[in-house]
């Protein structure tokens, strides 16, 4: 049999032709075979911010946490792998998302409910897949293997963070590429969405970026997602816009810059509350007329239209992410 057997040709007539089923998304512009990435500095909420699309998705509430996801309304499994902290921490956080969902949203969790579960390593890195012989030879681990299955019954898994779940080099592109269409080929299998959370590059964070190449590492990994959140610490304009007292540090950034399937949501902006839970809130009662413009190098390069132009954009986020 052919190599090329396997797959099955599409011809433009019949595309055109064919009655094709609307989009099913399971989070925001992400449908079953995609893989999802939210990035961020330390500190952040990137975990609280995950935590809440696990359970915004499970539920099929598009306005928990004052909506800070786009779910359908159709309630999704989910099952969080979570390396760093303890189990207790974990059970605190949940507790206090769950209580503040049931004040503030109105969302009612049974004891027996196991739409989220979540699976705390307690520091344990779990490698999916590693370098194997030579430089830019990979393979998937017998871990990865017993992972792909083990993920079947969800329809959201949660990997956090990106980081304890390969033992490649985050600058060897050809290595994050391997590791990404993996993820991808596990996600069409098992038709579900992964979603890694991810650290941001260092001039990310200090330039307050917010394009999908925000990464830490080789560009080659947010190329490969269907979408992509970065969540980031206000910019001076942003705050410029804060009532007299407020204090810019409670204050969030989630921005949706890579939407392959959909269009990017809006940018929201997320108010620190008690415990460190994070909601959606507003900068100001009327929105800013100019949105903030921080140094970007990845978009000043990519401002022309030719080869070289895209080259250097590529080459520009390519530089300062390896540095980050």
């Amino acid at each position: 049999m052919s190599f090329f057997d396997r797959f099955q040709p599409l011809a433009i007539g019949r595309a055109i032709q064919t009655e094709w089923p609307a989009p099913e998304y399971i989070l925001g512009p992400l449908q079953p075979g995609d893989v999802g990435l939210i990035s961020g500095a330390d500190g952040l909420g990137k975990s609280y911010v995950a935590a809440c699309a696990a359970m915004a998705a499970a539920c099929g509430r598009a306005d928990l946490f004052g909506g800070m996801w786009n779910v359908p309304r159709t309630a999704a499994k989910v099952i969080y792998f979570a390396v760093e902290d303890r189990l207790t921490d974990h059970g605190r956080r949940l507790q206090w998302l769950g209580r503040h969902a049931r004040m503030f949203d109105g969302l009612h969790i049974e004891d027996e409910d196991d739409s989220v579960t979540l699976m705390p390593t307690e520091g344990e890195r779990i490698p999916l897949v590693e370098r194997e012989g030579k430089p830019g030879q990979y393979a998937v681990t017998p871990i990865g293997k017993e992972w792909a299955e083990h993920i079947k019954p969800y329809r959201l898994v949660v990997i956090d963070p990106l980081r304890a779940f390969h033992g490649l080099e985050e600058s060897d592109g050809a290595g994050m590429d391997f590791f990404a269409r993996w993820l991808v080929s596990v996600a069409m299998g098992n038709q579900q969405v992964i979603l890694a959370v991810h650290h941001a590059s260092q001039s990310a964070i200090l330039d307050r970026r917010d394009d999908h190449h925000s990464g830490r590492g080789a560009t080659d990994l947010p190329a490969a997602c269907r979408a992509v959140w970065v969540l980031r610490a206000l910019n001076d304009k942003e705050a410029d816009v804060l009532d007299e007292g407020d204090d810019r540090r409670l204050w969030r950034t989630l921005v949706n810059g890579k939407a392959s399937h959909g269009e990017e949501s809006a940018t929201r902006y997320l108010r620190k509350q008690e415990h460190g839970v994070l909601r959606v809130g507003r900068l100001t009662t009327a929105a800013p007329k100019e949105q903030a413009a921080p140094r970007n190098s990845y978009a000043e390069a990519k401002q022309g239209t030719n080869a070289a132009d895209l080259i250097a954009a590529l080459r520009a986020s390519g530089k300062e992410n390896r540095h980050g």
